[in-house]
């Protein structure tokens, strides 16, 4: 998702104010037209990840600009955050568009927690954007090391045979994660995605992690059933999107979630 402008309601849903990060002096400089994923709203400032602006076939250039900002709603002032992509991304490899955007969410500490692509690695950012841990967290499920991206063009098929950690979610209601990742397929990919991000037609996995980014679960889940990319959390559980393109289920006029719930596998 591609985040705009930033609109402020009251209680009864009546905007009255609206941010534009459209032509943002800051962003123009280092980063696309607007910020992506998701954002939290933390003490009045809006904290976000971002694409960075350059040529992904200049590696050693694209993969030294900051991933991150912070705007400030009542100051209407926007700052970098100096999220750096790891070692991994730092060696003159060519990896393409979709295992080069970082996922990022903040916890109720104001820490922010960061994921990427290609790192079993979690990383922890305090509220001034220094790096104050790294926590490792694999899928289970992957076989080895995430391999470069070489062809041009073809990233989308190297997007659906590569594995890829997707996006990471801050659950607040049990102060826990929800880190999603998808496993490569041989072979070329599905005529049925020709439009759609490659990823929906791969194996589904949750990776779950306590407060301390420590892995206490990971869950398969079934193939062709959800549009994992639009899901949230709420007292009851993590909602995970029913409307993947494959799913008999869906429904075309109501938009459906799937509900899952941590429970204690102890006797």
């Amino acid at each position: 998702m591609y985040i705009k402008r930033l609109y402020i309601s009251n209680w009864f849903g009546e905007i009255y104010k609206v941010h534009n990060f459209i032509k943002n002096p800051v962003l123009e400089k280092i980063w696309r037209n607007e910020p992506n994923g998701q954002f939290d709203i933390v003490r009045d400032n809006c904290i976000f990840g971002t694409t960075p602006l350059g040529n992904q076939n200049k590696p050693n250039q694209f993969f030294r600009i900051p991933l991150g900002a912070n705007y400030d709603i009542k100051l209407e002032k926007m700052t970098v955050n100096f999220i750096k992509y790891p070692d991994i991304y730092q060696h003159g490899e060519k990896w393409g568009f979709y295992h080069s955007q970082s996922s990022q969410c903040v916890n109720n500490k104001a820490e922010i927690i960061v994921s990427f692509p290609l790192d079993p690695n979690v990383y922890v950012y305090n509220k001034n954007g220094n790096m104050v841990k790294v926590v490792n967290a694999p899928c289970s499920y992957f076989l080895g090391k995430i391999t470069p991206f070489e062809h041009p063009g073809e990233e989308e098929k190297y997007s659906y045979n590569e594995d890829k950690y997707e996006q990471i979610i801050y659950d607040k209601y049990r102060d826990i994660y929800y880190r999603f990742a998808t496993k490569g397929v041989a072979g070329k990919i599905p005529v049925s995605s020709e439009m759609l991000y490659k990823g929906l037609f791969k194996p589904l996995y949750i990776i779950i992690l306590d407060k301390n980014l420590s892995k206490i679960g990971e869950v398969e889940l079934p193939e062709n059933s959800y549009y994992f990319l639009n899901s949230f959390v709420s007292t009851d559980g993590l909602y995970i999107s029913n409307s993947h393109p494959n799913n008999s289920n869906k429904s075309e006029n109501q938009l459906t979630f799937s509900c899952y719930q941590l429970v204690d596998n102890l006797p």
